[in-house]
């Protein structure tokens, strides 16, 4: 195996040199006696064998460090992606172009536009409208004359709080004019400040009552008055 060749290769040579000191050692003290220090040859023996040694150990070292083990595997870590979920409680958007005092008339519950009426004959006119704005209106909103033939009628405050999309009954009590003909009176609602609004694209369109009024006929056998001579 490659990692364990020069780790057995550094101890061969550890041996071979211990044993040459070994022997050179032996010789010595046949010959001259005790050994009290190195000689020139095993000094030179000996720092051979410690070079051979370390340059053998410092080849393992840089072998060890290059040898990548077949197991290892290296991978990429791959981030997380993260999924935002649509809150399921989101609210619509709100229109921008809403008006906050808006009517809508549904319907004529009284007194259809083009009724007949006797002259002087009173009559209550109601409409049916809803509220299709932003803001409640409150017992303080009012319907009102605006223009055309009042024909008695007197303005009136909202009977209970109108919520935006509720629908609401408003009535006016009129009389009928003396004279035949054709009348028409115009009414919208107003605020506690008195700002006016109505029915329409733009909110700025009245609410309209309109009659025709003929006189009453004369009752058969009437005495005609005459003059005294």
């Amino acid at each position: 195996m490659k990692s364990g060749y020069p780790i057995m290769r550094a101890a061969l040579y550890i041996i071979l040199g211990l044993c040459l000191v070994a022997c050179s050692t032996a010789r010595q003290v046949a010959t001259q006696g005790p050994l009290l220090s190195q000689t020139p040859d095993q000094a030179l023996i000996a720092s051979a064998v410690e070079g051979t040694v370390q340059t053998v150990l410092t080849e393992a070292a840089a072998d060890l460090a290059t040898d990548t083990p077949a197991t290892l595997q290296v991978s990429e870590t791959t981030e997380a992606t993260i999924t935002t979920t649509p809150s399921a409680t989101a609210l619509p958007p709100v229109a921008t172009n809403a008006l906050a005092l808006h009517a809508l008339f549904i319907s004529d519950v009284t007194i259809p536009d083009g009724s007949i009426l006797a002259a002087g004959a009173p009559f209550t006119k109601t409409w049916r409208i809803q509220n299709i704005g932003a803001e409640t209106w409150t017992t303080e909103f009012s319907l009102v004359f605006v223009n055309g033939d009042r024909m008695a009628g007197e303005p009136i405050n909202l009977p209970f709080q109108v919520l935006p999309g509720q629908v609401v009954d408003l009535s006016i009590t009129m009389v009928a004019p003396d004279q035949a003909g054709e009348y028409s009176g115009f009414w919208m609602l107003s605020t506690e400040d008195d700002t006016i609004f109505g029915i329409g694209e733009n909110a700025n369109q009245a609410l309209l009552v309109a009659i025709e009024v003929i006189a009453p006929t004369a009752t058969p056998g009437t005495p005609t008055a005459t003059a005294t001579p």
